[in-house]
């Protein structure tokens, strides 16, 4: 048996320091992670998050204004 999950997953720059920008947009604004790894597309890196199924909406709207593309498909 498969469960299908709802995940965000955020391109960026492959730079020291892109994940925990990310990271710290969810701490700053109280959103807990439930898990996350990452897709390596040089030079570009993926970040995949799983955070509450309430909460998605909130961290698009969040990611949008970020320097991010978000990537409907993988």
């Amino acid at each position: 048996s498969y469960k299908v999950t709802e995940v965000i997953a955020a391109q960026s720059d492959d730079y020291v320091g892109s994940f925990n920008e990310l990271v710290n947009k969810f701490i700053d604004n109280g959103i807990d992670i439930q898990y996350t790894y990452t897709i390596n597309r040089t030079p570009k890196g993926v970040f995949i998050f799983r955070v509450q199924d309430s909460e998605v909406n909130r961290c698009v709207k969040l990611l949008e204004g970020s320097n991010v593309t978000l990537i409907e498909e993988i």
